[in-house]
C-alpha cells in the first residue's frame, strides 16, 4: 500500500516537473526572442534628465532607470515623523524594543517630545485587553486550505519554488505535517528564512501606449510560502477576529467578505440620489491615498496588527522580509 502511494506521489512530481521545464523553456525563448510591442514584457524605457526626455533600450540601462525610479517608491516613508531617529530608537523596525513594548502595553506614557498626531496615532494602537491574542501558529488543516485555494499558474518567486509542488505536498499526510511545521518555525521564533528577503519585481505597462519609467506597474512576486503565512494569519485570524468583535467601521469594504467594491459605488450612488430628492446639501471628498502600499511604516503597522491579536514575533516574521528585501527586476531581458 505505501510503495503503491509513494509511486503516485514521484509520478505527480515528475508530471510537475515536465511542466515546469516546458515553462521554463518557453519562457526562455521569449527572452532571446522578445516581442517589439508593448504587450506584457518591458524591452525599452523613456525618462527625464535634465529637463530632455531620453530612452533607454539596452538591458543595464533599462535596469537601471526602472531600480532608480521604483527606490523612491520603497523609501517614500523615510522621512515621516515616526521614522525620524529619536522616534526609530525608541520603537525599533517593528515595535519590538522593550520600550516600544511599554509604550504598547501602556506601562510608560508615550513621550511629550513627539509630534501631537503621531501621539495620537500611537494612542490609537495601543493594547486593548478586550481583543484576544490569535493563535500564533498555522494548523494543518489552514495550511491545507490556504493552498487549496492559491493558483498553480501564478508566476514562482526568485527562488524558482512553484505553486503546484506545495499544493501537492498537502495532498500526503505526511508531506503535509513537514510542511506546516516549516511553515510555522520562523512565526515562533521571530525570525524568517533568509529566502523571504529576496523578491521579483515584474514590470508591466499601466498605460499601453506610455513607456516612460514613471508610468510602468510593479508587480512584486514573493516567496509563497510566506505569502500564504501571512494571508492565513492577517486575512483569515486577524480579520475574522475583528469581524466578530465588530472593530471594523460598516464603511470598510476591503478584505471582507460578502463586502465588493460594487457596493461602496452602490452606496455612494444611493447618497447622491437620496440628497437630490430631498435637496439637501452634500459634500463627498475623495481621500484615497496614492500607492498607499507603498506608505507603510512597519512599526506602526506592527502595532495596530497586536493590537488586533497578532503577536509580536508573528509580525517580525512578516516585516522582516519587506524591511530588509532585495528587489531583483525582471524585463523582456530576463531577470537583473
Amino acid at each position: 500500500m505505501l510503495a503503491a502511494r509513494r509511486k503516485i506521489i514521484y509520478a505527480n512530481f515528475a508530471k510537475i516537473m515536465n511542466t515546469e521545464d516546458m515553462r521554463e523553456e518557453h519562457r526562455r525563448i521569449k527572452i532571446f526572442f522578445p516581442k517589439k510591442t508593448l504587450s506584457k514584457r518591458v524591452d525599452k524605457v523613456t525618462y527625464a534628465e535634465n529637463g530632455t526626455i531620453k530612452e533607454a533600450t539596452s538591458p543595464k540601462d533599462i535596469v537601471h532607470q526602472i531600480q532608480k525610479d521604483t527606490i523612491q517608491k520603497y523609501t517614500s516613508t523615510s522621512n515621516t515623523p515616526l521614522m525620524h531617529e529619536d522616534i526609530h530608537n525608541d520603537l525599533g523596525n517593528y515595535a519590538e524594543t522593550d520600550y516600544g513594548q511599554s509604550i504598547f502595553m501602556g506601562q510608560v506614557p508615550i513621550p511629550q517630545t513627539y509630534p501631537y498626531w503621531t501621539k495620537r496615532m500611537i494612542q490609537k494602537v495601543q493594547y486593548d485587553p478586550i481583543i484576544p491574542e490569535v493563535p500564533s501558529t498555522l494548523t494543518e488543516d489552514e495550511v491545507k486550505q490556504v493552498w487549496k485555494i492559491t493558483k498553480e499558474n501564478k508566476a514562482s518567486s526568485y527562488s524558482g519554488r512553484y505553486n503546484a509542488v506545495y499544493k501537492s505536498m498537502t495532498t500526503d499526510p505526511t508531506l503535509l505535517s513537514i510542511l506546516t511545521l516549516s511553515m510555522n518555525l520562523p512565526f515562533l521564533s521571530g525570525r524568517p528564512y533568509d529566502r523571504w528577503t529576496t523578491f521579483l519585481d515584474i514590470m508591466s505597462f499601466k498605460k499601453k501606449d506610455s513607456i516612460q519609467v514613471n508610468t510602468l506597474r510593479t508587480i512584486v512576486i514573493s516567496e509563497v510560502d510566506w505569502n500564504a503565512a501571512g494571508r492565513v494569519f492577517i486575512t483569515r485570524k486577524m480579520m475574522k477576529q475583528a469581524e466578530r468583535l465588530k472593530l471594523l467601521p460598516p464603511e470598510h469594504m476591503g478584505g471582507r467578505k460578502n463586502k465588493k467594491s460594487i457596493t461602496g459605488a452602490l452606496i455612494k450612488r444611493l447618497m447622491i440620489d437620496n440628497s437630490r430628492l430631498l435637496r439637501k446639501p452634500l459634500a463627498i471628498i475623495s481621500t484615497d491615498a496614492a500607492n498607499c502600499y507603498d506608505r507603510m511604516v512597519h512599526k506602526y503597522v506592527s502595532l495596530a496588527c497586536r493590537k488586533w491579536g497578532i503577536s509580536q514575533k508573528v509580525m517580525q516574521a512578516l516585516l522582516q522580509p519587506l524591511n530588509k528585501a532585495r528587489h531583483h527586476t525582471r524585463t523582456a531581458y530576463g531577470d537583473s
